[in-house]
């Protein structure tokens, strides 16, 4: 039986999701894994969630946006992370992708505890960086990121506007 890893995309809407879970669905299809996709962010993983099987047939890279649609549903803040943890405990998941900005990667970071947890950081504001070592707390002051998918769509935005 395939490992299962799950999928998901939570805060604001960019340009390049598609393009980004296109790439992870061709690679979990090259080693052997299943791909779960959780519909609306966090909240594809509650009791009642949607979730399916992501092929790299069913996403259109060239298309901007999330196949997956988004929520910015916080597991942590709803007292939701246990009810979390046993669906994807129900569903066999053993990794998790969650990609999205510093919400979506705290409830990922709470998670990582449990299931093998690899971060896409998302974000207009690019403010998300690196993982703390082993044991360290987050601490947003010293994190490093050079690019986040979204952060060129707002950057350009603004060019624009300046220039107009």
């Amino acid at each position: 039986m395939a490992k299962k890893i799950g999928v998901l995309t939570g805060g604001g809407d960019t340009s390049a999701l598609n393009a980004t879970l296109k790439g992870i669905a061709l690679k979990a299809e090259e080693l052997g894994f299943e791909l779960v996709g959780f519909m609306e962010g966090w909240r594809g993983v509650l009791k009642g969630g949607h979730y399916f099987t992501l092929t790299p047939d069913l996403i259109d890279e060239n298309r901007g946006g999330t196949l997956l649609k988004s929520s910015r549903t916080n597991l942590i803040k709803d007292g939701k992370l246990d009810e979390a943890v046993s669906n994807l405990k129900k569903l066999d998941i053993s990794g998790l992708i969650p990609i999205g900005g510093d919400d979506t990667l705290t409830v990922g970071t709470a998670l990582s505890d449990q299931f093998t947890t690899t971060f896409v950081t998302k974000t207009i504001d690019n403010d998300v960086g690196i993982n703390p070592p082993e044991g360290d707390a987050v601490d947003y002051s010293k994190m490093v990121n050079y690019f986040c998918p979204g952060f060129p769509s707002s950057a350009n935005r603004v060019i624009n506007y300046v220039q107009d």
